[in-house]
């Protein structure tokens, strides 16, 4: 084996077992085992697939966004890219947008700015859709709304983010 898979290796061994460590300091490991044991595993199982479709479902969203820059990519380096994105917020909130794009641009030999942008562009329509998503329950059901966050109002609401929806629209 060559010496830079082996630096690898351990590189990546070390990462996990740091990462394992970290999220399971303070838990107590008695109380888990007796909520999975209490838990319904077939509900559990079942989920597993929809998590893992939502995420190449992202993978391929992603992918299509770099369509027009015409580059060939793979959908399997693109979910790579977003696991390996996911896992980074773990130790650095937020590391993983800026990650995932260096990541997918060695793998498939594009520039880091290209997608990079295609990272923003992706947060700008999430950001348009969460927008889309608030004013259709303020306009279909406001007392739901009101009851959802109380204190403030559809009213309130439209007048603070007017301006930030139509800067996003322009």
């Amino acid at each position: 084996m060559k010496i830079g898979t082996i630096i690898r290796v351990v590189l990546a061994t070390s990462v996990l077992t740091i990462a394992i460590w970290f999220v399971f300091r303070g838990v107590d490991i008695e109380a888990m085992i007796s909520i999975l044991t209490r838990s319904n595993m077939a509900l559990l199982l079942l989920s597993l697939p929809i998590v893992i479709a939502s995420h190449v479902v992202r993978a391929r969203r992603w992918q299509t966004l770099l369509i027009p820059s015409g580059h060939t990519t793979h959908i399997s380096t693109a979910f790579n890219a977003v696991m390996i994105g996911y896992a980074a917020n773990m130790f650095v909130p937020r590391s993983g947008e800026f990650i995932r794009p260096w990541v997918f641009s060695r793998r498939e030999s594009i520039p880091v700015g290209t997608a990079l942008s295609s990272v923003l562009i992706e947060r700008v329509l999430d950001v348009l859709s969460l927008l889309i998503g608030i004013s259709c329950v303020m306009f279909f059901a406001p007392g739901r709304f009101a009851e959802i966050l109380p204190g403030f109002t559809a009213s309130g609401i439209v007048l603070r983010l007017g301006l930030p929806i139509g800067l996003l629209a322009v």
